[in-house]
């Protein structure tokens, strides 16, 4: 649920912030076709001063790109993961994709209780099949693999060229990735109350702060509590929530990059391995 602290009118504090990047990447036409770049940042806030936050936080990022034959295909593999320590740890959030072109937004609040939560909340993407914000933490990890090739140069619809689509590339990738280190409630609210999701036993159902190594798959219950409450409701439609830590996508898909702007289109392909079709199905077929 979405809160914010009355009590706090005026804050001032200092977040310093030290980044090392090494970039020695060749640039494509769109994308970078080899080499390597990496970078690791340290940030934080000492706490001085009346409600000022105390956090400090490590960031890491590495990429390899390999050139296959010519300029336009590529072999693209990520690395990033981050730890936040202190009383007021930042929260990264997991799921989607950069861009907010066609974004799915998932039902999850982020609390706004603390300072942190308002000015470093940091987006840890992309993870693709799921939705935006469907994890979060504040300590993440997360793995991005990609096979890019050229599609079209150029696609006229009709007669006449009022909106040609330039660039067409396809894109097969694995992300996999997970958040952890704060609780997840599924809380919502209805009619000016607040509902707890409880399962057939009548607990709580959250994402705990532990990280529990299972793959993170869609559930539904149509049961919840009111807060304050001890008596069980049956709600008319569940509602869904995320049970485990690990998110894991396999896929094809295509994109455009008309006008300078990469946004897929829907016509992609959506693929997913035995394996991850075994354990959890995507939030939904092709959105991304």
């Amino acid at each position: 649920m979405l809160a914010i602290n009355p009590k706090i009118r005026e804050v001032y504090f200092c977040t310093p912030e030290l980044i090392f990047t090494n970039d020695k990447t060749i640039p494509g036409f769109i994308t970078p076709q080899s080499g390597r770049r990496y970078s690791i940042g340290f940030s934080g806030s000492p706490g001085i001063g009346d409600n000022a936050p105390a956090f400090a936080s490590v960031l890491g990022d590495f990429r390899q790109y390999y050139r296959l034959g010519s300029n336009q295909y590529a072999l693209a593999f990520r690395g990033s993961g981050a730890v936040s320590i202190g009383p007021d740890k930042q929260t990264y959030f997991m799921g989607g994709r950069l861009g907010w072109i066609n974004q799915q937004y998932s039902d999850n609040g982020l609390s706004f209780d603390r300072l942190t939560d308002s000015f470093f909340t940091v987006p840890a993407l992309p993870v693709r099949g799921y939705a935006y914000n469907s994890l979060y933490g504040s300590n993440f990890s997360l793995i991005n693999a990609e096979f890019r090739f050229p599609m079209f140069a150029a696609v006229v619809p009709g007669a006449l060229p009022i909106l040609p689509f330039y660039n067409i590339t396809g894109a097969a990738f694995v992300d996999f990735g997970t958040a952890w280190g704060q609780e997840i409630n599924y809380n919502f609210e209805s009619n000016n109350q607040e509902y707890e999701v409880i399962d057939e036993n009548g607990n709580s159902i959250n994402n705990e702060p532990s990280l529990d190594f299972r793959l993170a798959q869609q559930s539904e219950t149509d049961r919840v509590r009111a807060v304050g409450s001890n008596t069980p409701q049956q709600l008319g439609s569940p509602v869904s929530y995320l049970d485990g830590d690990l998110s894991a996508e396999c896929r094809l898909w295509v994109q455009n990059y008309s006008a300078g702007t990469s946004f897929p289109l829907r016509c992609g392909l959506a693929l997913r391995a035995r394996w991850f079709r075994k354990h959890a199905d995507p939030l939904f077929f092709y959105r991304n």
